[in-house]
């Protein structure tokens, strides 16, 4: 599983609409600490966004927030989302 998804990823791996996740950030459902926003699109910490809505007080073992991107290598493309 990829650690950051887009809205429509994480919508799919949840099995709910895109409508549906968008609802549950503003309600707080899935909250700010899981996703961040970058441009014009949302990235969700799927293992986060995961152990929030299942209940869990902490992340899984092993697994730690990105807090910091670096653009410096990467290809530029967009995708929509």
């Amino acid at each position: 599983m990829k650690r950051y998804m887009t809205i429509t990823e994480i919508a799919d791996h949840l099995s709910v609409s895109t409508v549906k996740i968008k609802e549950m950030m503003e309600t707080g459902a899935i909250p700010d600490d899981t996703y961040f926003k970058h441009g014009r699109t949302y990235r969700f910490h799927a293992a986060r966004v995961e152990a929030y809505l299942l209940g869990l007080d902490d992340m899984p073992e092993g697994v730690e927030i990105q807090t910091t991107m670096d653009f410096g290598d990467a290809e530029n493309t967009t995708n929509g989302d």
